[in-house]
């Protein structure tokens, strides 16, 4: 038979578990917080280096090679402002023009001009850059020349130079000189023969419209004769204003 003292020492055992079941459930919560905490703690770089917390918008290196090789490919330099309406040496500038001849009476500076044949065409001109501010060019030009009862054409070929004087905010001023051969289908002018020399000097202006095309224009002293010599009755040579204008791009 159990005494007294006996179920007294029980009941205090049974307490005590109950007492020990009760605080299970705090003890799992710290321990559970506690191993958050280790998880989110960041952990030390091999080097030494401080460490830093990974966030989504943090690139990894795959991420930083996929964007150097996505980088879209730089951009044409832009031309140089010199000379040359920006068109640097090695450029090539194709321009296709009209024109329209004034005759000139009597002499004119030193050339005699005693033809009056009102005159207009076009031409298609290459010009080569050996550098910024000059350019060599070839020139094919169709003129119809306006005679009474007998309309005559020519054709003419140059060669010359360009020379770029001066750049201006949105133009560029240049001056031409050219050397060339005309050839018509009859006597140009009339009376004289159907084989002439020719050589042209002037100053124009050249507008860039973008990196790649320009309007030109321009007028030029032109003359053309046989060089058959002054007194010579067969060489009625001529004088003119050429106007003319124009459109280039650059290839």
């Amino acid at each position: 038979m159990r005494g007294p003292l006996h179920t007294d020492r029980v009941t205090s055992d049974r307490r005590r578990g109950l007492s020990s079941v009760a605080s299970l459930p705090i003890a799992l919560a710290c321990l559970s917080a506690l191993l958050c905490a280790c998880a989110a703690a960041p952990r030390p770089s091999r080097a030494g280096a401080p460490p830093t917390l990974r966030t989504s918008s943090t690139p990894t290196t795959l991420d930083l090679d996929e964007l150097v090789t996505a980088a879209p490919a730089s951009p044409r330099a832009p031309r140089s402002p010199g000379r040359g309406a920006g068109r640097p040496e090695g450029d090539r500038l194709a321009v296709v023009h009209l024109q329209y001849g004034i005759p000139i009476l009597q002499r004119a500076i030193f050339w005699d001009g005693n033809s009056e044949v009102d005159n207009f065409g076009g031409g298609l001109s290459n010009f080569w850059f050996l550098s910024d501010c000059f350019a060599l060019r070839t020139t094919l030009n169709a003129t119809w020349f306006r005679n009474e009862g007998n309309d005559r054409i020519a054709g003419e070929i140059e060669v010359g130079g360009r020379w770029y004087a001066y750049d201006f905010d949105t133009w560029t001023l240049f001056w031409d000189t050219t050397a060339g051969y005309q050839h018509g289908n009859n006597t140009v002018p009339p009376g004289g023969t159907e084989w002439n020399f020719t050589f042209s000097f002037g100053p124009g202006v050249d507008v860039p419209l973008d990196e790649h095309s320009a309007i030109l224009g321009g007028v030029t002293f032109h003359h053309f004769s046989n060089a058959l010599g002054r007194e010579n009755d067969r060489n009625p040579s001529q004088n003119d204003a050429r106007v003319w204008l124009g459109y280039g791009w650059t290839w």
